[in-house]
């Protein structure tokens, strides 16, 4: 599977942050043999090596995230108060 953040501008962001080279492009490999399931774990954790690159090749930008279609629209904090799980 292939997750990843683009603009309009670049495309796939790619980008040096600090002195390493960046891209927004992951490679997950689904599967009980493999990585498991993506998770919102995994998305917060393309999120946050996203922001610093976005950054980097648009400063003086604000970003705006979108996500679409996603099975991480559910994902709650695991201390999340939820309705559903009061007694």
């Amino acid at each position: 599977m292939i997750s990843e953040f683009q603009c309009p501008c670049h495309g796939t962001m790619r980008g040096y942050v600090g002195d390493q080279y960046k891209t927004s492009r992951v490679i997950f490999y689904p599967g009980a043999q493999y990585e498991g399931n993506w998770k919102s774990s995994h998305m917060c954790a393309q999120l946050a090596d996203g922001i610093p690159l976005f950054d980097a090749i648009h400063p003086n930008a604000v970003a705006v995230f979108l996500f679409d279609q996603s099975s991480n629209h559910k994902a709650y904090p695991e201390d999340a108060l939820l309705t559903q799980n009061m007694n």
